[in-house]
């Protein structure tokens, strides 16, 4: 088997990538609705991001600034800002036309679209529990520190959990957990490579004096299993979240307002090969929600 197969890159003109929109609709949000709370969390993103730059622009601090950048907090918050202005924008066509934009996207980032969407619902949970646990040392020193702190390690989570929740989306492909730890293996090397080039220590352990006594692979294991567990607790958070919503209370979900009676009959057949396919790869559980909207539309 391809390693592109292995890890969900490689096409398959068979089957529609994301035939009922359930990455850009909600079962309780309209999707204008759920495009503006997408783009309201992507705007506080980088207004505080780019607000924190400049006040220590101000400050002088340019290395800080610098540095910055190597952190994995950092460069993760950029990851969910960049993603909820995509997921805003996607979920807006769809609203405009009927179609988001990202069915028109070639195969492969329609898969990175995917990808980034795993990263954004595993990574800031990882982070923050980390941070929590091992890394912050308290008090605060001054009111910017504290919300640069809570944007970066609380703010990051619940704009995460609330777009687990929001969304319809499918539970993570099992397969995305490799991509999650082969990035956190490339940072680990960024981190040393970071230390050989500027003598800055983004963490304790990449440090040319480490060896391999036991310290170093405790932490690699630690941040390893962590990551599993947290990929398979957001699994179950999501099926559990579309087993409540679509087969115990049929909230099934809020399509874009551009047909008769509300639907048109793209979201019928978008409907019909989505549940087929989902029944197909995640059991019967899925519920018959193309009957009931087919009633609701009065069908012949």
């Amino acid at each position: 088997m391809k390693l592109s197969s292995l890890l969900h890159l490689e096409s398959n003109s068979r089957q529609p990538f994301d035939p009922s929109y359930r990455f850009h609709t909600s079962w309780l949000l309209t999707p204008l609705a759920l495009s503006v709370v997408r783009a309201t969390f992507a705007l506080y993103i980088f207004t505080s991001t780019f607000f924190f730059l400049g006040v220590n622009s101000t400050h002088g601090d340019i290395v800080g600034i610098r540095h910055s950048f190597s952190y994995f907090s950092g460069l993760s918050l950029w990851g969910v800002g960049i993603y909820f202005g995509i997921a805003a924008i996607h979920s807006g066509s769809y609203t405009c036309t009927g179609k988001p934009l990202l069915e028109h996207w070639p195969h492969v980032l329609q898969m990175l679209h995917s990808m980034l969407y795993s990263t954004v619902v595993i990574y800031p949970f990882l982070i923050n529990t980390i941070y929590w646990i091992a890394i912050y040392r308290p008090p605060f020193i001054d009111t910017q520190d504290a919300w640069q702190t809570m944007t970066y390690h609380v703010l990051n989570s619940m704009f995460t959990f609330l777009e687990i929740i929001l969304a319809r989306t499918d539970p993570l492909p099992w397969t995305h957990v490799i991509w999650m730890l082969l990035i956190l293996a490339m940072y680990l090397s960024l981190g040393y490579l970071i230390f050989a080039t500027q003598h800055f220590l983004v963490y304790s352990f990449p440090n040319s004096e480490a060896t391999w006594d036991g310290s170093i692979a405790k932490w690699i294991f630690i941040v390893a299993t962590a990551t599993v567990a947290i990929f398979v607790t957001v699994n179950m958070v999501i099926w559990t979240r579309r087993w409540v919503t679509e087969t115990l209370l049929g909230m099934t979900g809020n399509f874009a307002d551009y047909g008769a009676n509300g639907m048109g009959s793209r979201d019928i057949e978008a409907m019909k090969a989505g549940l087929e396919a989902q029944k197909k790869n995640y059991g019967s559980y899925i519920p018959s929600a193309v009957e009931v909207y087919e009633d609701g539309l009065g069908r012949t």
